[in-house]
């Protein structure tokens, strides 16, 4: 008589076996390197880990019940204890050889019956900490969505309210309360890790169709053993930082072909489910979008953690350091070299002159020492290609209008004619600032006046002819790519604007006035 499976909102267990011959288990075990696949089987075989990962053992108490023909030909017989095991795989760690005969005697001897959930999410974290840069993260800012309003007046001295408004989370009820936010259509297996090089806590979020979708998702195999055949499943990541506000989210991935309006949807849902998992009763929380988006959790440290270099980039950094002893209070200047370059250290010979080598003469060295000295003054301590806190993909969207021309009507929305672009008596003259204006008479009519012009201004720029111009930087360090480029000489750093020294802390920004907006900001994550 067939099973019968009823639908229910419990979560999969991390004792819930996939066979060994699924794709995803194949495919998380083959991306990972030699040394890495050796390790991860020990960890398997841990005390700690090996109730929870039991390999297939053969049964020395019933040995009149085994076939010895079936036996004989095994390639790989079942090992009789759990400390075998430990010894065949640390010699694997002694001598050389492939990952495939690892792969085989992992898929096809100790754990022929299969891998459960929690052995499939160490695999995955795995080559998440060995590929640093395997995933796109995205991180999100926890806000109020309204002010908390306290009608109680006692209020302890010294109390922050910025610091008590950012959420406690605690492992056991947030896994909970996202349970329970899970569509019942959907099994979501969960699994917690710390990195022991970062400060921060990863939920690994694996998704499986339910039997309503997929008939294959849940079966039974021949032993009785619940085994989940997981034909469509996707996999995103979560990371929680210590002490700062922020929450980091991975792109979602899949291992079989979906439409992407589905895989839309399963991220707004799953979106919700975090953002009323932090909540309490009284307090409600949401997931702001930040302007950073970043393939390396260090960078999203750096730039949205629980440091000082959150609102100090680029020149800035500088004061980020709190054992910095340099100040623009002193009198005397710092003592150390601008971006470790001295007077000592410039060659100013020539060793391809022979025995008779010529002095460089002293103008062509102050070149490249002051433009040393502008990508430290623009820089900071920040950019350099050692840290592992750079960008790498930052966009930047101007959307300033194009500089009004005379013989052009104002508020034309039609392009310019470029014809005469050379000719710079065709720019308007720029207006003078508003702090050189003379003072006026009667401050409250220059008020009112001075109100009017301004909005007269800004309906005008808003009918302004706006090109449409986007910048695209990639590369391993972008700014640190920049910083090379103004200390070479090839860029100006006394005429380079703020959003390419890295001061804003944005890898999508919106450039208004010469200046990054940070109000509009539109994340997507492809």
């Amino acid at each position: 008589m067939p099973s019968i499976s009823l639908p229910t909102k419990a979560g999969l267990p991390s004792s819930l076996r996939m066979p060994a011959d699924n794709p995803v288990i194949r495919k998380a075990l083959h991306r990972l390197s030699r040394a890495s696949l050796l390790g991860l089987v020990l960890d398997w075989l841990d005390d700690r880990n090996v109730a929870i990962s039991p390999p297939y053992l053969s049964l020395t108490n019933r040995l009149d019940d085994l076939d010895e023909a079936s036996s004989s030909l095994d390639f790989y017989p079942p090992a009789t204890s759990v400390q075998q095991l430990r010894d065949i795989y640390a010699a694997f760690q002694e001598r050389k050889g492939s990952k495939r005969e690892i792969l085989d005697r992992v898929l096809k001897g100790d754990w022929r019956h299969g891998l459960t959930l929690y052995q499939l999410s160490m695999a995955d974290l795995q080559y998440l900490y060995d590929h640093p840069t395997s995933q796109k993260w995205a991180a999100y800012h926890i806000r109020h969505t309204r002010p908390r309003v306290s009608g109680n007046s006692e209020k302890a001295p010294g109390v922050n309210n910025i610091s008590t408004s950012i959420p406690r989370i605690h492992p056991s009820s947030f896994l909970e309360h996202m349970q329970s936010q899970v569509l019942p259509d959907t099994k979501v297996h969960f699994q917690f890790d710390r990195p022991h090089n970062m400060r921060l806590v990863i939920l690994r979020i694996f998704i499986l169709d339910s039997p309503y979708n997929t008939s294959l998702a849940l079966s039974h195999s021949n032993a009785g053993i619940l085994t989940a055949n997981a034909d469509s499943t996707r996999t995103i990541y979560a990371a929680f930082p210590d002490g700062a506000p922020f929450i980091y989210l991975s792109s979602l991935g899949t291992t079989s072909s979906s439409s992407p309006a589905g895989t839309k949807g399963l991220r707004h849902a799953l979106f919700d489910a975090i953002q009323a998992s932090i909540s309490k009763p009284g307090n409600r929380y949401s997931l702001a979008a930040t302007s950073m988006v970043a393939r390396s959790l260090h960078s999203l440290l750096h730039y949205r953690g629980a440091g000082r270099s959150n609102v100090a980039g680029g020149g800035w950094s500088a004061y980020t350091d709190a054992t910095s002893l340099d100040t623009p209070l002193d009198t005397i200047g710092p003592k150390r070299a601008l971006s470790g370059l001295t007077h000592d250290s410039l060659d100013t010979t020539s060793p391809y002159l022979g025995k008779r080598q010529r002095s460089i003469p002293t103008s062509t060295i102050q070149v490249p020492k002051r433009a040393r000295s502008l990508a430290q003054a623009r820089f900071g301590d920040s950019a350099r290609i050692s840290h592992r806190e750079g960008l790498e993909q930052t966009e930047i969207i101007i959307r300033d209008p194009y500089p009004a021309m005379k013989g052009r009507r104002q508020g034309s929305r039609n392009p310019p004619n470029l014809s005469n672009i050379e000719d710079t008596s065709y720019l308007v003259q720029p207006q003078r600032r508003r702090i050189d204006a003379p003072p006026t008479e009667h401050p409250r009519r220059g008020i009112a006046a001075a109100s009017g012009r301004v909005g007269r201004t800004a309906r005008t720029r808003s009918e302004l002819w706006s090109p449409h111009i986007k910048l695209l930087f990639r590369g391993p360090h972008v700014f640190s790519g920049v910083r090379q480029l103004v200390e070479a000489g090839v860029i100006d750093g006394s005429r380079m604007p703020s959003w390419l020294t890295g001061e804003d802390n944005v890898s999508i920004g919106f450039v208004r006035n010469g200046r990054v907006d940070k109000k509009s900001i539109h994340l997507r994550l492809d």
